[in-house]
């Protein structure tokens, strides 16, 4: 009888064992799992512009993000932050920790080589100093001054100028005084004939008798037969 009770209170603690076991597992699993949901990895920056690094923690889902000059840098006080690049990150990737947890950003301020004045020095004027007038001043007249003349100067008179008066066209003896030689036809002609006057002045010629004339080649006109 005594052997029996034993047994039942050697079952019973071992139940209760069991049991407590089984609650201390169950609970520590719990907050295990609650602490690993609150971690974040950290996002390395290194090399960023501070604004830039800044919004990509924040966009992780970082809330305490400190910048500071790093030691040793000229400036210490951050004023741009798009002038200054992360050289450091405490703690650096890819560091799990909460969201709440402080992360350190150390700076160096970059040289300023881009930024340009808001207004050039070699700005033009608005009005060109070089302008020109509407009106050119080398506009050319409207007639030319060296056009030429309607009729031209060197133009021959239709009648010859060494044409002799009709009285000088005969001599003493009734006969005629000369004759015309067209140089160019080689025709010779009365003086009163109608083709004299319709000879050019660079074919015109006198002679002082026919047979001369005709012994230099040239054939009596066929109209005033001389």
């Amino acid at each position: 009888m005594r052997s029996k009770k034993f047994l039942l209170s050697i079952l019973a603690t071992v139940l209760l064992l069991c049991s407590s076991c089984g609650l201390s597992d169950g609970s520590s699993s719990d907050v295990s799992s609650e602490e690993d949901e609150a971690l974040l990895s950290v996002v390395d920056v290194v090399g960023r512009t501070a604004d830039e690094a800044e919004k990509l923690l924040e966009d992780a889902g970082f809330t305490n993000i400190s910048i500071e000059a790093a030691e040793g840098s000229d400036s210490k006080f951050i004023i741009n932050k798009k002038n200054w690049t992360v050289t450091e990150q405490d703690p650096s990737a890819p560091f799990e920790i909460a969201s709440d947890e402080e992360i350190i950003l150390s700076c160096e301020k970059t040289e300023e080589e881009t930024e340009k004045p808001t207004e050039k020095p070699t700005e033009k004027p608005t009005e060109k100093p070089t302008e020109k007038p509407t009106q050119p001043p080398t506009e050319p007249p409207t007639e030319p001054p060296t056009e030429a003349p309607t009729q031209p100067p060197t133009e021959a008179p239709t009648q010859p100028p060494t044409e002799a008066p009709a009285a000088s066209y005969y001599g003493q003896s009734g006969a005629y005084s000369y004759y015309v030689l067209n140089t160019n036809t080689k025709k010779v002609h009365r003086p009163d004939c109608t083709w004299v006057d319709k000879i050019h002045d660079e074919n015109y010629a006198t002679i002082g008798s026919l047979d001369e004339a005709l012994a230099q080649g040239y054939s009596p006109c066929k109209v005033c037969k001389p």
